[in-house]
C-alpha cells in the first residue's frame, strides 16, 4: 500500500489528484485529467494489492490544496457514491456495485 511520502507518488500531487485521510492514501480522477493513460496509471498504483477499492462518487470535496480529507469529507463521498469496484477472487477479478435508484 502507498504511503503519503512515496517517491512515485509526486506526480498525482502535482496533478491534484492525490488525497490523504490520516494515512490512506486516495487517487482522484478530476474533469482536468481524466484520460485513459492517467485512469490507468491510477488504477495501476492503487489495485496492486488484492484489497483495493475504487468509488465512483459525485461528492465535490477535492478542491482544497492541502490534500487531505476530512472525516466528513469521507461520510460525503460515501453518501454521494455511484458505484463501488474491489478487488476480488485473490486479485483474479472485481466485484462490481452500483447504486441503482
Amino acid at each position: 500500500m502507498s504511503s503519503p511520502d512515496d517517491p512515485p507518488l509526486k506526480e498525482f500531487y502535482e496533478k491534484k489528484s492525490i488525497y490523504l485521510h490520516e494515512d490512506e492514501v486516495m487517487y482522484v480522477i478530476r474533469e482536468h485529467n481524466k484520460n485513459r493513460e492517467f485512469i490507468s496509471d491510477c488504477m495501476w498504483i492503487a489495485f496492486s494489492f488484492w484489497h483495493s477499492v475504487g468509488v465512483l462518487t459525485e461528492a465535490d470535496c477535492f478542491k482544497n490544496d492541502n490534500h487531505t480529507l476530512s472525516l466528513e469529507d469521507i461520510q460525503h463521498i460515501c453518501k454521494k457514491t455511484r458505484m463501488i469496484l474491489i478487488g476480488a477472487y485473490d486479485g483474479e477479478g472485481y466485484v462490481l456495485w452500483e447504486k441503482i435508484e
